[in-house]
């Protein structure tokens, strides 16, 4: 996880989580304890890896201080002809 402090009351946060679901999982509950500590606004990006879905993100949306802004009927990876909602 990558911090930047875009201002004194915004932190931006880049992650890479795993692919592996059990790590995955840990990371996000991880994330999710970050930016609850962290003061001011938080933005996250990166690459999630959801491979189940955007179930996988309800620690981190839960609290409901985080807002996903995907739309959950936009796919945001594409190989070849497989396109899927990833990141």
């Amino acid at each position: 996880v990558y911090s930047v402090r875009l201002s004194p009351d915004v932190t931006l946060y880049f992650t890479h989580f795993s692919l592996a679901k059990e790590v995955r999982a840990r990371q996000i509950h991880e994330m999710a304890e970050l930016a609850a500590n962290t003061e001011g606004e938080v933005i996250i990006l990166g690459d999630f890896n959801i491979l189940t879905g955007l179930s996988e993100l309800t620690p981190m949306l839960a609290a409901g201080t985080l807002v996903l802004m995907n739309d959950p009927l936009t796919h945001t990876f594409t190989f070849h002809r497989r396109t899927s909602l990833l990141d």
